[in-house]
């Protein structure tokens, strides 16, 4: 394997910070492509051994010529799941209503037969600790789901498996790249979304690793309407096991930020109401079953004398979405639709799933804002838990808006891009800005 292509410094960086607490060792000479001695078999990785492998492309993969002490098996593994369980009631309760501890316990059993992968993930357990708690959060979604589909035990544990190690290309990235993407940084964005081919790059080397895994690794940020990526490609089958994982990472980025902001999994209806088509029907169906089952009423969590301001922001939002949709609308057929840019493909198919959105849900519409200006003068507080779900469902339009903002700059940067067509870029661009603004909630919550 390429040691270059892997940037196999980075994960030695985190394989340093994980010696500092648990024995990180070299299991056998470590010499650089021309032979030359770099360490000897029973060397730690400490930071000294670090900035003398780092200058060198190695003969052999770092990870196979070191030994991490107290490595992840079986057990240890579970035990992770049950602490995410039991900080998570609502997601207890609804794992023993399923009986999923049985599956559960196959799955980490089956984890621990690849001893690259325990390596891997007890690296990022230590070094990369928010990361791992996602890793298992989206795992555990993702074995839910297979079991709502009534999928068989052997594709449910290598679907399990995909997803418990569908960012393991993380730990071959700059770290300080995901501190940038949190500040909205899109170049940051453009360079983490290689972790999906790095991380196939690791699988492949992995002995026996079924080719569903490296499919799931590969696919699961693509999408069933094709704006996703790597490649933008359409995943028609609706039962797609990249989707049953790519359904699971959202769910657990959406399910986290809910906590934080006092919501629980009732609250969940208008992220899945905008989603209905972008993974599949059959996996929407799944995930909403699921959360009927949870039978508990949706958090309302702005304060009720917050509730005047938080309509007006709801109303601004709602024009400015009109207007995004608007200038969308526009833009969609200036777009070459045989274009061999993959960046232009994959935005029209997020112009398209943004106005799918919109003509599926009436949000944004004139309509939403006469009734909540209904509900504003007349103070209906019976049904703000409605406007709730509203408020909901324009953050995650926002988010959406977002991510074709990346795409808006390059097509705007394009040397051939028409001057109409800039024009209504810079406008969209724009717009999406005040609505990210228009929809920062936080300080409206208690």
């Amino acid at each position: 394997m390429n040691e270059d292509r892997l940037e196999n410094h980075n994960y030695t960086h985190h394989l340093a910070q994980v010696n500092v607490e648990n024995k990180v060792n070299t299991l056998e000479d470590i010499y650089n492509e021309n032979g030359v001695l770099l360490l000897k078999k029973g060397s730690p990785i400490d930071e000294k051994a670090v900035l003398s492998l780092i200058k060198h492309k190695l003969k052999k993969s770092i990870s196979r010529s070191i030994g991490v002490e107290n490595t992840l098996d079986s057990e240890h593994t579970l035990h992770h799941f049950n602490q995410f369980l039991s900080a998570n009631t609502e997601l207890k309760k609804l794992h023993m209503k399923l009986g999923l501890e049985r599956c559960l316990q196959y799955g980490c059993n089956y984890f621990a037969e690849f001893p690259l992968l325990t390596q891997k993930m007890t690296v990022m357990q230590s070094s990369m600790p928010n990361l791992f708690r996602k890793e298992i959060a989206g795992a555990w979604y993702s074995l839910a789901i297979c079991h709502q589909l009534g999928l068989e035990n052997d594709e449910t544990k290598e679907i399990f498996l995909g997803a418990l190690i569908r960012d393991l290309g993380m730990l071959h990235i700059d770290p300080t790249l995901l501190e940038s993407y949190k500040q909205n940084d899109q170049s940051a964005f453009e360079s983490l979304k290689g972790h999906v081919i790095i991380g196939k790059m690791v699988v492949n080397e992995v002995e026996n690793m079924p080719q569903l895994v490296k499919q799931i690794i590969f696919e699961h940020h693509e999408s069933c309407d094709g704006a996703g990526y790597p490649r933008g490609i359409e995943l028609l089958n609706p039962r797609s096991p990249s989707q049953i994982v790519a359904m699971a990472d959202s769910l657990q980025e959406i399910v986290s930020r809910f906590q934080q902001q006092g919501k629980n999994l009732a609250n969940l209806e208008g992220f899945l109401m905008l989603n209905m088509t972008t993974y599949g029907e059959d996996i929407y169906k799944a995930v909403a079953k699921l959360m009927r089952l949870v039978d508990a009423p949706a958090t309302l969590t702005i304060d009720s004398h917050h509730y005047p301001e938080f309509i007006d922001k709801l109303l601004k939002t709602n024009q400015v979405f009109l207007a995004i949709c608007a200038l969308l609308s526009e833009i969609l057929p200036q777009l070459n639709p045989n274009s061999s840019q993959k960046e232009e493909r994959i935005f029209k198919k997020f112009i398209e799933r943004i106005i799918d959105m919109q003509n599926r849900t009436g949000v944004p519409s004139q309509e939403y804002a006469r009734w909540m200006k209904y509900i504003q003068v007349n103070h209906r507080n019976e049904i703000y838990s409605e406007l709730e779900m509203i408020g909901l469902m324009y953050e995650e339009l926002t988010w959406q808006a977002n991510q074709a903002q990346g795409y808006i700059l390059r097509l705007n940067d394009a040397g051939d891009t028409s001057v109409p067509l800039k024009n209504l870029l810079i406008k969209a661009n724009t717009a999406i800005d005040e609505a990210i603004h228009l929809t920062e909630f936080k300080r409206l919550r208690g």
